[in-house]
């Protein structure tokens, strides 16, 4: 049913760019943005594919405002779901074959002048890949600042990585991961890694997972000396919207320990709060903490960055 009043019979065939494909006997296949539908339900289950990557199954039984209710095909019903969490929609119980892409980016910038004269600038990306049985990411992050012409952060991390899932939760992971930081005495710190992992919770509100396994890091220092070592990775990701989509709880976490020399080991974190602003904008507010138990020598062992970032996901 539409906002006025019309009722429209058929099958839904997708969903794309905002905008619900609808098709008809009588007038072909029909496409109307999501905020023109004041109901919605489905005879036969769909499947739908959310921003964050994970899909659900089930019977549309309800839409109202630009949300949705999912009837799974045990019988449980979902809770109300906005649509603009939603990237596909699908006849059917599968997701075609091929990859499915989605990805971010944010920019920030400051600026002072007067008794101080200082600039910084950020940008982070993450696109991501996914089919059935194999998961592709990448992830690259970009901070510089400036007091007047002296450089008092330039600071470069990328992030490879691909997973094959095995089953719906566990999977098994590759990657590599590359770190500059010269206010921090590192030219690069390079660290390949493989193990397992496991989804514990993957759905349209709600993302956790965790994963560990060995890995190898090598560290080229400016002016302390070069090291190397095998090591112990573990992660820790977990994002959650509250307040149904006003905002969205993010904490990642990552750490690798000497498995020789134990007090040798290093931490990352990145915590914030998104809040999205409407056709795949969003404005978020975070701070990064990295601790390196044996940094460079004249440098502090605790980096804090804190950010706020316009960005945009799609």
């Amino acid at each position: 049913m539409l906002r006025n009043g019309d009722r429209l019979s058929g099958e839904v065939t997708g969903f794309k760019e905002g905008k619900l494909h609808f098709k008809t006997a009588y007038a072909g296949v029909l496409k109307g943005p999501v905020g023109e539908i004041a109901g919605l339900n489905t005879d036969k289950p769909v499947t739908l594919v959310y921003r964050s990557g994970s899909s659900g199954i089930g019977r549309l039984v309800y839409a109202q405002d630009r949300t949705i209710r999912l009837r799974g095909l045990k019988g449980g019903v979902s809770n109300a779901l906005d649509m603009t969490l939603v990237s596909e929609l699908h006849p059917g119980t599968e997701i075609p074959s091929g990859f499915k892409w989605s990805g971010r980016v944010n920019l920030g910038a400051t600026g002072r002048s007067g008794n101080t004269d200082t600039r910084s600038f950020h940008i982070d990306a993450s696109v991501e890949g996914r089919t059935k049985k194999h998961r592709v990411s990448l992830e690259v992050s970009l901070n510089k600042e400036f007091d007047k012409s002296k450089r008092t952060e330039d600071d470069f991390t990328a992030l490879v990585q691909h997973d094959r899932l095995v089953g719906k939760q566990l999977y098994f992971y590759t990657n590599a991961k590359f770190e500059r930081d010269e206010p921090q005495d590192l030219a690069l710190r390079t660290t390949v890694g493989t193990g397992g992992g496991i989804q514990i919770i993957e759905n349209e509100t709600t993302n956790l997972s965790i994963e560990a396994g060995p890995a190898y890091s090598y560290e080229d220092f400016k002016v302390g000396d070069d090291r190397n070592f095998v090591a112990g990775r573990w992660a820790f990701d977990f994002d959650h919207y509250v307040w149904q989509t006003i905002a969205q709880f993010f904490h990642s976490h990552e750490g690798t320990v000497d498995f020789q020399n134990t007090g040798n080991f290093l931490i990352d974190t990145s915590t914030g709060v998104r809040f999205p602003l409407g056709n795949g904008f969003n404005l978020t507010t975070q701070a990064d903490v990295e601790w390196d138990s044996k940094p460079g020598p004249g440098v502090s062992s605790t980096d804090k960055t804190y950010l706020m970032t316009v960005g945009y996901s799609w």
